[in-house]
């Protein structure tokens, strides 16, 4: 009886925002705004309405927070054990650093004019997600937040200048602004708005040469 009452009147908070146990972060974010608005008691009158409202608001409460989850998906598993539960990995600041200092070594390893640039830049793009960011803000030493920003920064030298300038916005929101590492991550950026726009006007200026030359070859024959 006792086990009865534990199991129903544990609050499955996957259910109640209708997704699955591996649902991503941002799935999380996404369902939480719509059924928010759906359920919202200023557009809402209906009471049903608001108590579920109050549901919805506590299940992303402790969903939407990567250690109060962590800390959730452990209970979760005890009271719905014969339930599929995909395994999902939680990230750490020291798992973060892994994955980005990983894939950094298979950039460098590649040719750097021959391997899939958009792959990587959107593999970086994942791991510097808004959820892992400020994970690494409220929890990483600053050891290993300078280590990735070294990791990112040598990475994306090998990428485009407009993937550089998506991922130097990344870590400008990582780094603390006034330290050199921040210094750092403007200059990188500045040279690559500079030579997006060497890029972009580099076909122009070829063109006016190519002209130039052809009225001085026209005039001096």
């Amino acid at each position: 009886m006792l086990l009865f009452y534990l199991m129903h009147s544990f609050k499955d908070h996957y259910k109640t925002l209708g997704l699955p146990f591996n649902a991503s972060q941002e799935d999380i974010k996404k369902k939480f705004r719509k059924m928010a608005l759906q359920y919202h008691p200023d557009t809402n009158d209906n009471p049903f309405a608001h108590s579920r409202f109050r549901e919805i608001q506590e299940a992303y409460e402790v969903l939407s927070h990567p250690q109060s989850r962590s800390s959730y998906n452990r209970e979760w598993r005890l009271h719905f054990p014969a339930q599929p539960a995909p395994a999902v990995r939680e990230h750490t600041p020291a798992s973060i650093l892994s994955d980005i200092a990983t894939l950094q070594q298979k950039v460098l390893k590649m040719d750097r004019f021959r391997f899939n640039k958009d792959g990587a830049f959107l593999q970086l793009m994942e791991l510097l997600s808004e959820d892992n960011i400020m994970l690494l803000r409220q929890e990483a030493p600053p050891a290993i937040k300078e280590k990735i920003i070294s990791a990112v920064m040598t990475t994306g030298a090998r990428l485009n200048t407009g993937h550089i300038l998506s991922l130097s916005g990344k870590l400008l929101s990582l780094a603390d602004a006034g330290a050199p590492l921040y210094s750092g991550i403007l200059t990188w950026q500045k040279e690559a708005k500079q030579q997006a726009l060497w890029d972009k006007y580099k076909p122009l200026l070829a063109l006016l040469i190519a002209l130039a030359l052809c009225v001085l070859i026209y005039l001096l024959t």
